[in-house]
């Protein structure tokens, strides 16, 4: 499991679950998120590695006369690898603010994105690199939790009661069944900086070979109305408020 945080907690007790039936489960982070590590996900790691799991983190460190610089600035991918058959991949964090807790028909107010899952040998191979290129202890830019070390990656504080109740904004879920494509479909997965800003493939390669007749559909977290100097107050458009 590839992604930016992990503090959800209904997901937590599946993943914990999963490792005492025997499945082989390792967990890739970002060292440094926007905010910090917070007690919520150093105690979600701790209950990973209790249970049999690894817990990693991506890091930077310029201590003791040593630069190690991450391979990318955030690690904000959100994908899933299982048994390298199937690779889930999503473009929201898997936190309770958009995985929330209840069943999905009656669940609250969330801010939702688009989840979804492949079982595609290309996209599948290219997944499988990245999962096997955090596996290899050997790297000095992957961090593992361990209950000795102090502050970001170590431990909550004696005494830490997780939150179950987190308080989300947001709209009610709008799709509750998913939709199923078996069609031949054909996906890319980019990776910034090395194919990102290529115009041979990637994006903009795409872009390049669409011609009349086709559409790009592009979806972004927000459309802020005005760009430029800001003014006092603005309003952003939700994704799902767009219309085609």
């Amino acid at each position: 499991m590839e992604m930016h945080t992990f503090d959800n907690l209904g997901l937590l007790e599946v993943v914990t679950k999963t490792i005492r039936r025997g499945v082989s489960v390792t967990i890739l982070l970002e060292g440094s998120p926007a905010g910090g590590i917070d007690n919520q996900e150093r105690w979600a790691c701790q209950q990973i590695e209790a249970a049999g799991g690894r817990c990693w983190f991506m890091i930077t460190n310029t201590s003791n006369g040593n630069t190690i610089h991450a391979r990318y600035d955030y690690l904000h991918a959100k994908l899933i690898v299982v048994d390298n058959h199937v690779v889930a991949i999503g473009s929201e964090n898997l936190s309770p603010r958009s995985l929330t807790y209840d069943n999905p028909p009656t669940a609250p107010w969330a801010s939702r994105r688009v989840p979804g899952h492949r079982c595609g040998r290309g996209r599948l191979s290219h997944a499988g690199n990245l999962e096997r290129r955090f596996r290899s202890a050997q790297s000095p830019r992957h961090l593992r939790w361990s209950p000795i070390l102090t502050g970001s990656y170590g431990p909550p504080p004696l005494g830490f009661t997780p939150n179950y109740s987190i308080e989300v904004n947001g709209y009610r879920i709008r799709y509750p069944t998913p939709l199923a494509v078996t069609a031949p479909l054909t996906f890319e997965l980019l990776t910034a900086p090395e194919s990102a800003l290529r115009a041979s493939d990637a994006l903009l390669g795409l872009i390049d070979r669409s011609g009349a007749g086709d559409s790009i559909d592009v979806e972004q977290l927000d459309e802020p109305p005005h760009w430029g100097i800001r003014p006092a107050t603005r309003s952003l458009i939700p994704m799902s408020a767009w219309k085609h």
